[in-house]
């Protein structure tokens, strides 16, 4: 869909009088196909633009939405000129939200029992901004940039990455918002505007931080996720696991599309690092490779903030060492574009068992297999393969929480019985990499 220019934007103003011009590109997939983008700068609170994306499986599903959005802002703004041109606070009054407006009546209502006129809201106003607000000039995406600057200096990069990500749709739905201004009920909405109880819980620790770190600032008086009810973070009943002939499925795809990232995965999958913090900041110094060495995981990037060695059973030494020497240096290579390249790969046929392809023009054919159907990834699968599998073969939990750093409680509801048959568990500590990887 084409956009006017804005030369044409001016001439025109009644056919986009909100100014609004997104502009389309596509974003080709690693399965071949590809997926549509819409663009857009928005202004930011205070001045400035920030880009802005919205990606689509088609081109029609965009248009709709394109449409759609269009309308709306147009009609907004279009309806705040006409408010603005009558001199009149019709507009301004019908903008406001229904809670703003019964806020405000139920203020005269009160002004009136105390004694007191309508007009005597503005002295109210005046004195409860001297005692509440005055000085108090931050925005919430103001505070956010603090807090996410003061978090770089005293967190794990993944604990920064992981509260930046979360706080993101608080900036996006309350950015431009004073910090003291906010309300219980406005912070209580965007929790529980997450999809999942877990991400619930998570939103509120994340925005709890924020404000308590407002208010030791001395931008905030209170912090209104006190009046926000706790959210109990519950665990699934059942925990994701590959089969062996998916994970063998996600090793094949590294090996033929992302070498590089052959040891993020052995390691996530046969060692059980957690993925975040621990597998990602893993470096190479502290993996023996010698018969009976383990991987040392340390203080710094340990969840437990504990020293442990997690082992490192004969096919996860085989796939270490079927990396370069040359490339067994530093952290241990990630790259998230790769990763999804590889996960958009990987494939299992009606049996489960993995599904072998070729790249011809820079496009995915699969072989020797009808329907072959993605691998499921969620978060933690690796981990809770490693862990299920781990005490399959070892029958130890006490052994277990000590490799995989876990608590009993969370081990014994997770892997205490795992339901995998004999014949899987040998399967899966028997994957290798193929012959010609090999580099000892």
């Amino acid at each position: 869909m084409e956009t006017l220019s804005e030369k044409e934007q001016e001439s025109k103003p009644e056919r986009n009088p909100s100014g609004w011009l997104p502009w389309v590109t596509e974003r080709p997939l690693a399965s071949g196909g590809v997926a549509w983008v819409l663009n857009w700068h928005e202004p930011k609170p205070g001045g400035g633009r920030t880009l802005k994306r919205k990606q689509f499986a088609d081109r029609a599903e965009l248009d709709a939405w394109q449409t759609e959005e269009k309308t709306r802002r147009n009609r907004n703004a279009t309806f705040a000129r006409q408010s603005e041109r009558r001199g009149d606070s019709v507009g301004w009054w019908v903008r406001l939200s229904p809670t703003d407006r019964a806020a405000i009546m139920k203020a005269v209502e009160q002004m009136r029992d105390a004694g007191g006129r309508a007009d005597g809201l503005g002295e109210a106003v005046r004195l409860y901004s001297m005692a509440h607000l005055t000085g108090a000039k931050m925005t919430v995406a103001e505070i956010v940039d603090e807090h996410l600057g003061r978090l770089e200096k005293t967190k794990r990069p993944a604990t920064v990455s992981d509260r930046r990500w979360r706080l993101s749709t608080l900036v996006d739905r309350h950015g431009g918002t004073l910090a003291a201004t906010m309300t219980a009920a406005e912070v209580e909405d965007w929790v529980l505007s997450a999809d999942t109880q877990p991400s619930q819980a998570a939103r509120r620790r994340a925005v709890n931080a924020l404000f308590s770190f407002a208010v030791r600032r001395g931008y905030m008086g209170m912090n209104p996720v006190a009046r926000v009810e706790r959210i109990a973070s519950r665990s699934p009943d059942e925990v994701a696991v590959f089969s062996p002939g998916a994970a063998e499925a996600v090793l094949r795809a590294a090996q033929k599309l992302e070498p590089r990232l052959v040891a993020f995965f052995a390691v996530g999958i046969f060692a059980g690092l957690r993925p975040q913090n621990e597998l990602r900041q893993l470096d190479w110094s502290n993996v023996n490779l010698e018969p009976g060495g383990k991987i040392k995981v340390v203080r710094s990037t340990s969840k437990t903030a504990r020293t442990r060695y997690a082992p490192i059973s004969d096919n996860l030494r085989a796939w270490l060492r079927a990396v370069p020497r040359a490339e067994r240096e530093g952290a241990i290579y990630y790259s998230r574009r790769a990763f999804r390249r590889v996960l958009d790969a990987s494939r299992v046929d009606g049996k489960g068992r993995p599904v072998d392809f070729g790249v011809e023009a820079g496009k995915i054919v699969y072989k020797k297999a009808s329907k072959p159907r993605p691998v499921t990834w969620c978060a933690d699968i690796m981990r809770h393969t490693f862990c299920t599998y781990r005490q399959a073969l070892i029958q130890n939990i006490n052994q277990l929480c000590e490799e995989a750093g876990n608590t009993p409680s969370v081990a014994r509801a997770h892997y205490l019985e795992p339901r995998e048959s004999a014949e899987e568990v040998n399967e899966f500590w028997s994957i290798l990499p193929t012959p010609k990887k090999a580099n000892k």
